[in-house]
């Protein structure tokens, strides 16, 4: 429904969409089933352990597996995570939802329609930060249990370029030129000032920021 509500305010008239940032806590690591999503644009979720999802979980508490359809058809979003009207429906739903009649003019049923399993989106999105640090993971949350990257920034990418973190180097095709970011912390950084939140900062998360430049 996220997505769904970025295409709605930030499609335009040509069908493209306006340049996108979307940062907050995503509860879920770089090396989850999610981040791929958000990054690579595509998840096939049949069969996928709920409690995959977001990479934390190490064992499969509950066995709960995600199954088709992912969500109701009675919210409109589509499997490209985009609200559906009359004026958009597929051919195979136009299909769906007629009724054939044979030769003997007896009604037959409409032709079975396979769901997709899985769900995609075309924003193109890379992330501001790398997440390693001198080759040891970056940090954005740190406490008793465990340190790890929950929190991101993500913005509009270039279509031939997805990699993270070239601060200063325009996507040749994207609006948005990433200039600088507040740098993160690794794990033993962060240890030796007793984790999160400590008298340095007052959150079990770091702070992320970044600057871009608008090209018109």
């Amino acid at each position: 429904m996220l997505l769904a509500e970025m295409g709605k305010v930030a499609r335009q008239q040509d069908g493209s969409y306006c340049p996108i940032i979307l940062c907050g806590d995503f509860n879920s690591v770089p090396s989850s089933p999610l981040y791929s999503f958000i990054r690579e644009g595509k998840l096939e979720y049949d069969g996928l352990p709920i409690s995959k999802i977001s990479g934390q979980e190490q064992a499969l508490r509950g066995q709960r597996l995600l199954s088709v359809p992912i969500w109701p058809k009675s919210l409109g979003i589509s499997h490209h995570c985009q609200y559906e009207t009359e004026s958009e429906i597929h051919p195979d739903e136009e299909c769906r939802n007629s009724v054939s009649v044979r030769e003997n003019g007896d009604k037959a049923s409409p032709p079975e329609t396979k769901v997709q399993s899985c769900i995609e989106h075309d924003f193109q999105l890379t992330s501001v930060y790398s997440h390693y640090l001198s080759g040891q993971p970056e940090i954005t949350t740190c406490h008793s249990r465990t340190a790890l990257t929950v929190d991101y920034i993500f913005y509009s990418a270039a279509k031939d370029n997805f990699s993270a973190g070239h601060v200063g180097h325009p996507h040749p095709d994207g609006v948005l030129q990433l200039l600088s970011r507040l740098c993160l912390l690794c794990e033993s950084d962060l240890r030796s000032v007793n984790g999160l939140p400590n008298e340095h900062n007052p959150s079990d998360h770091l702070p992320l920021l970044a600057r871009f430049r608008l090209r018109l």
